[in-house]
């Protein structure tokens, strides 16, 4: 039987495994969440003892089926009772809500029973149970009284859809991309180029066909100036003579303009610096620190981790891996500022001379492969002279003929 009563059903929001996630902000809130998500509202309205209801309540409402679909809309639940509250396990937290209908509290509920009854009942008379589909600008779609097949429910939502066009978003999707579009913000906003693309591209997936489709756009837009000032930099550092700072950024931003069609540009201003003789110069430092990069790495932990000898031992071999490019020039700093520390003298003075010694006799023997045969010889000699019993002045005399 149907009743005519003063009641509303506050609109659903979510769907879930067990209940329907019932609306639980506010009224306004609901209608700018579906603008947000591009579906419509369904609201509920309910009453208490009476069997049509009754039926709605511990049948529809428990249908994993309706549930699912009510997903695809935001859901409000509309009654003008006080019912004994339960606790419900919310976003990981345990709150007090109705014990009828879960998920929303009596208050939200009986609040949005009283909009939607002036706002869709104009004689202030409500039929219940009663579940209307409007479009986020508030037009009714259609509405269905008295007890129907789940079937009639989910097309009523669909009817809704059609309507608007477009795709309409998940309830779970929405919340995973307000997720994503805080982290893209906070990106863009760091400049980090590459976790910008990266979240942006999973964000296109999601909101493709909806209205938050323009907001991805918009940042995009903001990613793709700072790849045109990455751009705008490069030549800069290139006209100041320091093409292997040039190179590196292109090469960064190459990577992390991979799905961009930016990403044609900067290749084409990586090839142009990289062919000029300074850029071919610049790129065979990049080549070498990249093979120096791990050691580089590893000396950084040993140091935090007060293992001082490895961390000398490390930054050696970034300086004989990558001579003259400026990640040699950072290990060389710190090897510097280590030896100069007299806790450290003791442990570090046979590792540093060995080290060095090392060094020279690489210089000399890359001068030999040059064919520069007088250098060579120069730089052997003087590491006889500085490090005389080093195992590297054993090897150097020999090749002095001394």
């Amino acid at each position: 039987m149907i009743r005519i009563i003063l009641v509303l059903t506050s609109l659903t929001i979510l769907g879930h495994a067990q209940d329907v996630q019932w609306w639980r902000k506010s009224w306004d809130a609901a209608f700018e969440e579906a603008k947000r998500r591009n579906v419509p509202l369904l609201i509920a309205f309910i009453q208490d003892g009476e069997e049509a209801n009754e039926r709605i309540v511990s049948g529809l409402y428990k249908d994993p089926t309706f549930i699912k679909g009510t997903s695809k809309a935001v859901p409000i639940m509309a009654c003008m009772k006080i019912h004994k509250p339960k606790e419900q396990k919310i976003s990981g937290s345990s709150e007090s809500v109705c014990g009828r209908f879960g998920w929303t509290k009596c208050s939200t509920h009986k609040k949005h029973e009283a909009m939607a009854r002036t706002t869709y009942w104009k004689t202030g008379l409500v039929r219940t149970p009663t579940h209307i589909v409007v479009l986020p600008d508030g037009t009714e779609v259609d509405r269905l009284i008295d007890v129907h097949g789940t079937d009639s429910y989910l097309g009523l939502i669909a009817q809704g859809q059609k309507k608007l066009g477009g795709r309409g978003m998940s309830a779970a999707h929405y919340v995973k991309s307000q997720r994503l579009l805080r982290d893209a913000r906070l990106a863009v906003q760091k400049q980090e180029v590459l976790a910008s693309v990266t979240v942006l591209d999973e964000l296109d997936k999601l909101v493709r066909g909806t209205p938050l489709a323009k907001e991805v756009k918009e940042l995009r837009a903001k990613v793709d100036a700072i790849g045109h000032l990455a751009l705008a930099r490069s030549r800069e550092l290139a006209a100041a003579g320091k093409p292997v700072e040039a190179l590196r950024l292109l090469d960064d931003s190459i990577v992390a303009f991979e799905s961009s069609p930016l990403r044609r540009d900067l290749k084409r201003a990586r090839a142009k610096l990289a062919s000029s003789k300074e850029g071919r110069v610049a790129a065979r430092i990049l080549k070498s620190e990249n093979r120096a990069r791990p050691s580089y790495d590893k000396a950084v932990v040993f140091e935090r981790e007060k293992d001082y000898v490895n961390a000398v031992r490390a930054y050696y071999r970034v300086l004989g891996v990558a001579p003259g490019s400026p990640m040699a020039d950072r290990a060389r700093v710190r090897v510097d500022e280590l030896r100069a520390d007299k806790d450290l003298a003791a442990i570090l003075g046979d590792v540093i001379t060995d080290r060095e010694a090392d060094l020279l006799f690489k210089k000399g023997q890359r001068l030999r492969r040059q064919k520069k045969k007088a250098d060579a010889q120069r730089v052997f000699a003087e590491l006889v002279e500085k490090y005389p019993g080093s195992a590297s002045a054993a090897k150097a005399k020999k090749l002095l003929g001394k």
